[in-house]
């Protein structure tokens, strides 16, 4: 399955008020946040069916007797909904079993889990207006910029800055950031349906354990020029605005990977379906093969 991409490490929880996300911390048992798929997603009149049916869906994986959900609370400075959803008063085995799946489909409900922790996310920028499919040349390109003076310079700083104790291991985690990183081609088009593809350049964001040090590599990274053999350079940017179906930021939802998984039963590339909450019972997930396949809804 492919992993939702987002804008920064913090970005599942923008636009939730903090004092709930403060709340949240203290609740019982094990907790992961739930993101619904879709652009209902971001209506908080939706909100309320949404809980409904995540928690349905939640019951029907874990069969739990103790799991609660509560929707977000919306922040009074911002304009946007909230659409991050919290599962608490989990056992550690229905934890695991969640997070194992990390996207769950029907045709009721989609929704991904993550765990409370947030992690820092692999998708950094986008190189435009490159006159190129060769997406080899592009990785060499970006290779060859976090491997120069100037990139490695940079790294210095970085480790420098760290406690002495600290600063070996804090070079050996960048070092492996850096060659970490690969890039992928996204095949965007421009007015007149003429093709315009955009270079997606991602590294291991498990590896960085602290926001700061990553938003700081992405910033150096975004800032840099690439160009690839015969090119003139590319143009950097970093997407404002997200896919409304998975809520990923590295593509548009025209391009959205998710409804191309086998036996996907979320929404399309084009429109979500209707929001239902039939009888309010949530969603009937049961495994594949299991009983009553006319409810069956495949999960991965």
């Amino acid at each position: 399955m492919p992993l939702v991409q987002f804008a920064s490490p913090s970005e599942p929880l923008s636009n939730i008020d903090i004092d709930l996300v403060v709340g949240w911390e203290g609740l019982p048992g094990g907790k992961l946040l739930a993101l619904p798929f879709g652009a209902y997603a971001t209506d908080l009149s939706n909100h309320n069916t949404l809980n409904r049916l995540i928690f349905g869906a939640v019951i029907d994986i874990t069969k739990s007797h103790s799991v609660s959900v509560c929707p977000p609370r919306q922040c009074h400075t911002s304009k946007r909904a909230p659409i991050c959803f919290l599962i608490y008063n989990l056992a550690e085995e229905h934890k695991q079993a969640l997070l194992e799946r990390c996207v769950w489909s029907s045709t009721n409900i989609t929704f991904q889990v993550m765990s409370f922790g947030l992690r820092r996310p692999d998708y950094l920028f986008t190189i435009k207006d490159l006159t190129t499919m060769a997406t080899d040349d592009v990785s060499a390109a970006v290779h060859k910029v976090w491997h120069d003076e100037a990139s490695k310079a940079f790294i210095d700083t970085i480790c420098n800055q760290a406690t002495e104790a600290n600063r070996s291991n804090t070079r050996k985690i960048l070092e492996k950031f850096v060659n970490s990183m690969w890039t992928t081609r996204l095949d965007t088009k421009k007015k007149g349906n003429i093709i315009a593809p955009g270079y997606r350049v991602y590294a291991s964001g498990e590896i960085i354990n602290d926001d700061d040090t990553w938003h700081r590599l992405r910033d150096y990274f975004a800032s840099r020029e690439y160009k690839p053999w015969l090119q003139s350079p590319g143009t950097n940017f970093i997407p404002t605005r997200a896919c409304s179906l998975c809520h990923g930021i590295d593509h548009p939802r025209g391009l959205c990977p998710f409804p191309s998984v086998a036996g996907w039963n979320g929404p399309t590339r084009r429109e979500d379906p209707p929001l239902t909450d039939p009888m309010g019972r949530g969603s009937n997930i049961v495994p594949q093969g299991g009983r009553n396949r006319a409810k069956i809804a495949r999960f991965f």
